[in-house]
């Protein structure tokens, strides 16, 4: 017999594997789509913001906190981790202030201070 006829002796063996293969695709595939739908969602209303200078934009209450983290340049696990803690990175600021039940403009004014 040869290697490949070894392996895959019998027709239901070849079948579960196809089949966890194409499982394991179509669960990569439904993650890229949802990160895919919450960055349109996110962001698609502000591209007029985004297409400004970088000089000219400020911290708002509708960008993610992964965004002001990597735009900004703001290390938000060390400015918060005294008064705040940080979980899911990917919720907007102004998800992030109302589960937090603190006021989102002093947020975003103790943010901005560098």
């Amino acid at each position: 017999m040869k290697k490949q006829e070894i392996i895959f002796s019998n027709k239901s063996m070849k079948k579960k594997v196809l089949i966890i293969i194409f499982i394991f695709f179509a669960v990569i595939f439904i993650f890229m789509s949802f990160n895919i739908i919450n960055h349109i969602t996110n962001f698609n209303e502000h591209k007029e913001y985004l297409k400004r200078p970088v000089e000219q934009q400020q911290i708002e209450d509708w960008m993610t906190l992964n965004y002001i983290k990597r735009h900004f340049n703001i290390d938000l696990q060390e400015k918060l981790w005294d008064k705040y803690f940080l979980g899911d990175m990917k919720i907007t600021l102004k998800d992030y202030c109302k589960k937090k039940k603190i006021d989102c403009r002093e947020f975003i004014i103790f943010l901005q201070k560098k």
